[in-house]
């Protein structure tokens, strides 16, 4: 996919609701690595939906929703320099720290290529905050992720391209078969729960789509200890992995999944 092999891997397939209302079977995929480390958004206060000089935990005008999507090429008081790097495959200008901090990003090599625009989806993603994740579990998350429970003025969900995993996603990637720890407390067995969660990277902490229990400003993202962070101010720095929804009509054609022989899809 994309011209990467075996750089995807498949969430799941997902009854997905598109720009227009229509919900069919979509396959769901997360890139395997991180395209680099940036804030989830870091918009002053009275840019947007910002609040703070935090940034918001907004996901219909964070800055990272502005790199990984099209049409913010020109800039704006929301994105003082060219966006949509990840989606046209460019280098440029990118959003990393507080005070508007940035750093070069270059995307020539990993970001999405024509053929693939045609492949994505514009579908919904939900934008539920999640409460203290202490004790919850794979199908709170979820159902959380699809609640109402936002903060004043923010939106329950976006319909776009470009997205980041939820952390039901990551809770569900372990088998729960023999992992009965709540999503947070995966890291007390490692045995039975992270060593099967096939979505843990163990070296960088990773920002999820969902936004933090409290505030405006903090989102919730995976740290190395394998827990859920919330009220991780969204200006940090963390690894991002761009999740994406196929259209409907595309299906496994052949292959078994594996690293050396991976699925081709059509």
């Amino acid at each position: 996919f994309n011209g990467e092999s075996a750089g995807w891997r498949i969430i799941g397939v997902f009854d997905t609701e598109d720009e227009k209302g229509n919900v069919s079977k979509r396959i769901k995929l997360i890139r395997a690595t991180s395209i680099g480390s940036y804030a989830y958004d870091n918009k002053p206060s009275g840019t947007g939906t910002s609040t703070s000089n935090n940034g918001s935990n907004d996901w219909t005008d964070a800055r990272l929703m502005m790199l990984l999507n099209p049409g913010y090429e020109n800039t704006s008081s929301l994105y003082a320099y060219e966006g949509s790097l990840y989606w046209n495959k460019k280098s440029g200008t990118c959003y990393a720290g507080e005070s508007e901090g940035t750093t070069s990003c270059n995307f020539t090599s990993t970001g999405l290529i024509p053929a693939t625009h045609t492949q994505i989806d514009k579908v919904k993603y939900y934008l539920g905050r999640n409460v203290e994740s202490q004790g919850l579990y794979a199908d709170d998350y979820y159902n959380l992720e699809r609640g109402t429970n936002i903060y004043s003025g923010h939106h329950t969900y976006w319909i776009g391209y470009v997205g980041l995993i939820y952390p039901s996603d990551y809770a569900y990637a372990t088998n729960l078969s023999i992992c009965d720890k709540a999503g947070s407390n995966y890291a007390d067995d490692t045995t039975n729960c992270t060593e099967k969660d096939w979505l843990l990277d163990n070296e960088h902490w990773a920002w999820t789509l969902s936004p933090c229990s409290s505030g405006d400003y903090g989102a919730s993202c995976i740290n190395t200890s394998k827990k859920f962070i919330n009220n991780n101010s969204a200006f940090n720095i963390h690894d991002v992995r761009p999740v994406l929804y196929l259209k409907s009509e595309i299906e496994i054609k052949s292959g078994t999944g594996s690293q050396s022989d991976p699925y081709i899809l059509g």
